[in-house]
Formats: C-alpha cells, structure tokens, sequence
C-alpha cells in the first residue's frame, strides 16, 4: 500500500514538472513573459501536488 502511495506521488511530481516545462517551452518559443503570467496559475497547483 505504501508504494502505491508512493507511486501515486512520484506521478505527481512528474505532472506538475511536465505542466512547468510546457510552459517554460511556450514562454521561450513565443518570446515573451509568458511564464511570469503563468506562474500565479501554477503554484496552487504544485501547493495542491505536496
């Protein structure tokens, strides 16, 4: 049971790491602060993963 918890987690993690990442991507193909925007949007996100 712990593993899956830990597991559960680990998916996580990776979501909200490949969700910055796209942003990241945009904001450096697009050329503008895109990422400053976005940021509000994804640290109730990270928040809500821990």
């Amino acid at each position: 049971m712990q593993s899956k918890r830990r597991l559960r987690r680990s998916i996580d993690l990776v979501l909200t790491a490949g969700a910055f990442g796209l942003v990241l991507y945009t904001a450096t193909m697009m050329r503008q602060p895109a990422a400053v925007s976005a940021e509000p949007t994804l640290r109730p996100l990270v928040r809500a993963s821990n």
